[in-house]
């Protein structure tokens, strides 16, 4: 695949871009589910003792930057503690987008997420939202459209595993 030849990024919505759908059985790399963004941020922890409020630790300032610490700016990732996986600024830094389309989450929901709709899932609070430490939280999500740009989103990209 050639990205030269995706045409130009949308800045409104667009049904083309919007009806992509993701082979998790590819070799190669993509967004996490929100499911594996969860997974990856509470250290691989699923159980309800011992998970941490922000991504490695309970107290915000020890692992992410965020509207009270960050001087509302990015910083260099690793400059946070790391959380049980060695991974870092899973809180804070900067939002992350997700693969699913944002919806409510019931125990029916298939682990891809839900399958349509007009906004894709963000994990991990930013560094200038000025609602503070709570969308740090990892269980914190929101959403946006897919066209969305902003300073403060980023993307994680994962790997299936291929044997």
């Amino acid at each position: 695949i050639n990205p030269d030849e995706w045409g130009d990024v949308p800045i409104s919505d667009d049904s083309t871009w919007n009806a992509v759908t993701c082979d998790f059985d590819a070799n190669g790399y993509r967004l996490p589910t929100e499911a594996e963004w969860e997974y990856l941020a509470r250290g691989g922890n699923m159980t309800n003792s011992g998970q941490t409020e922000y991504s490695g630790s309970d107290t915000i300032d020890d692992v992410a930057w965020y509207y009270e610490n960050s001087g509302e700016k990015t910083h260099e990732v690793k400059k946070k503690a790391p959380n049980a996986l060695n991974l870092y600024d899973m809180s804070g830094n900067v939002i992350e987008w997700c693969w699913d389309w944002y919806g409510t989450i019931t125990v029916d929901t298939p682990s891809v997420g839900v399958t349509s709709g007009s906004s894709r899932v963000l994990h991990g609070g930013h560094y200038g939202n000025d609602h503070g430490a709570y969308f740090c939280i990892v269980s914190s999500r929101g959403g946006n459209s897919p066209y969305c740009r902003s300073f403060g989103a980023g993307f994680r990209v994962v790997r299936s595993r291929t044997n």
